[in-house]
């Protein structure tokens, strides 16, 4: 009961802290557009997780790489999307499923920042999605994918979707692996919130010199094998 009652308290502070921010965040992202409020994105994802009172800890370093990159993750929960607001430091897209565009304000947010919605049960709209994603790429938007293409129910690390490695051999971007831990626990269902520690660990990148043989499965299985060991 004691856990309810404290979940629950702080979900309505984090809804509040929300609210908040969208009416800070949507007219500047109006007004200035993505890149210039890369800043504001960044410590806003820094309010909202402490807000939840949780802790974020970023590790290793971002590949400074001049093209754009595509950075693959494994998901544990909401937590994530605000890990890698406040952790990576430019402009991205992310491949987002078409039921977060329904949660109110949360919803309004990501819609302004260009996510990239769409249905999974859709192939045919799955392969257009990658088709938008190389767009993004080629003109020098770095792309964000969720790799297991559902956040986890255990908090282990399930298998990968194609999309992502086959989104890289058309453009040929080098692949950022990234770990996200303790996401899970602080939120693993709903909107019940337990505080502690998240992690986001940022691997060395896997350039297209280094996968350019592969196949899309083998490039997966690397992938996904250097993201568990981080």
């Amino acid at each position: 009961m004691i856990i309810r009652i404290r979940s629950a308290l702080i979900a309505v502070l984090w809804f509040s802290m929300l609210i908040f921010i969208a009416m800070i965040y949507i007219p500047a992202l109006m007004i200035f557009g993505l890149e210039k409020t890369v800043w504001l994105r960044k410590i806003f994802g820094y309010w909202l997780i402490r807000a939840a009172f949780c802790r974020l800890k970023v590790t290793g370093m971002v590949p400074k790489i001049k093209q754009a990159r595509i950075y693959v993750l494994n998901h544990q929960s909401m937590f994530d999307a605000l890990m890698i607001s406040a952790a990576i430091p430019e402009n991205f897209s992310v491949i987002a499923k078409k039921s977060l565009k329904s949660i109110p304000v949360f919803g309004s947010i990501i819609k302004r920042m260009g996510f990239i919605f769409i249905d999974r049960r859709n192939h045919y709209e799955s392969m257009g999605s990658v088709k938008v994603c190389a767009q993004k790429i080629r003109a020098g938007t770095s792309v964000l994918i969720f790799a297991e293409g559902t956040r986890t129910k255990t908090g282990e690390i399930g298998e990968f979707k194609r999309g992502a490695f086959i989104l890289a051999q058309e453009t040929k971007a080098p692949i950022v692996p990234v770990r996200i831990s303790g996401a899970y626990e602080a939120n693993s269902s709903g909107w019940q919130f337990c505080p502690g520690l998240l992690t986001i660990t940022f691997g060395n990148a896997i350039t297209e010199k280094e996968y350019r043989s592969m196949t899309v499965g083998e490039l997966s299985d690397l992938c996904r094998t250097r993201i568990m060991s981080l």
